[in-house]
């Protein structure tokens, strides 16, 4: 076994698809047993943030800043803009029939 070991630890050639699936596969089990052990504290953590955050915003009575409107601006935009995307062929269409009804 030994003698196996060190034959690979003396081996130059390119690695092979065996050896990197070892490789995959170690550090999966690293990972695995590092979000087993880690999981839970880092979830919890979060969670108090978040709770914290949440609290935060909510008890905050302070005006909106420029920040804060330039997102609402941004989203509200990118809302309106697949709407009409979404729906400009139809919306065109019933404009194009109001349009030709009216004398």
């Amino acid at each position: 076994m030994v003698h196996t070991l060190l034959k690979l630890w003396r081996d130059d050639e390119a690695p092979t698809a065996v050896e990197y699936g070892l490789m995959v596969a170690l550090i999966a089990i690293v990972i695995i047993t590092a979000v087993a052990l880690l999981g839970t504290n880092v979830q919890a953590t979060f969670n108090t943030m978040a709770a914290g955050m949440v609290k935060r915003l909510w008890q905050d009575e302070e005006a909106p800043t420029a920040v804060e409107y330039g997102l609402m601006v941004a989203l509200i935009a990118v809302v309106i803009i697949t709407a009409v995307a979404l729906l400009g062929t139809n919306v065109q269409a019933t404009f194009n029939q109001v349009a030709a009804s009216m004398p």
